[in-house]
């Protein structure tokens, strides 16, 4: 069997992160795209619009470049995906405000997304999909006022526009505390999927940065 994005089943686990709104996964050279990073590194990757899997983890790392969510999906008995997320975009905010509507165990896809909209404003983020059906937050709703929040999220301030940076990074820091608050109480519980679990061994080549988008 064929998973997305691989070659050859010499390794169990996978590792990707996002990259311009898709995932990308690092090969050796002359295997994918080559690409120079932020850092002036030159390697190459495998791109995939989107990636399905039963949710078996999220947890979060604290690396050298800044903390990250980690979603393991298993596409397949036998392997997983190890998905990197740096934890500042809002590929991360997007998807941990859906999570109280999932639980381990459920089968997923995951569609980042990344472009400009008509007035040249940066528009990031994470769909997840059951099946057919479009998984919206569990904190926001669209009302004909406009976007209301629920659940404790804080509350979008007055004026942004108008909004000192320090004032909007303090908001940011605000969202990803609460956000991170739900997520470990929403993994308390859980009960972890009856998986086979996965081999360690891999031939996979680690991201070494992080190079998906941030919101400031």
């Amino acid at each position: 069997m064929e998973l997305p994005g691989t070659k050859t089943h010499q390794a169990n686990t996978y590792y990707w992160q996002i990259v311009g709104g898709k995932f990308a996964r690092r090969v050796k050279e002359g295997e994918g795209t080559m690409r120079t990073t932020k850092t002036g590194r030159v390697i190459y990757e495998k791109y995939s619009d989107s990636l399905t899997g039963v949710l078996n983890d999220i947890q979060i790392d604290k690396g050298e470049f800044g903390e990250q969510i980690i979603v393991v999906l298993i596409p397949a008995p036998g392997f997983n995906y190890k998905i990197n997320i740096q934890k500042e975009s809002r590929f991360a905010t997007t998807l941990l405000e859906r999570l109280p509507k999932l639980k381990l165990g459920d089968t997923v896809e995951l569609v980042p997304y990344s472009f400009k909209d008509d007035k040249e404003k940066n528009i990031s983020g994470m769909n997840i999909f059951k099946g057919t059906v479009k998984i919206e937050s569990a904190f926001k709703e669209k009302t004909p006022e406009g976007w209301i929040t629920k659940g404790g999220y804080p509350e979008f301030p007055a004026y942004w526009s108008s909004l000192a940076d320090k004032r909007k990074r303090i908001y940011f820091i605000e969202v990803d505390e609460f956000l991170t608050n739900e997520m470990w109480n929403w993994l308390g519980k859980q009960t972890r999927p009856n998986q086979e679990s996965p081999s360690s061994q891999t031939n996979e080549i680690r991201p070494s940065e992080p190079d998906d988008d941030l919101p400031f």
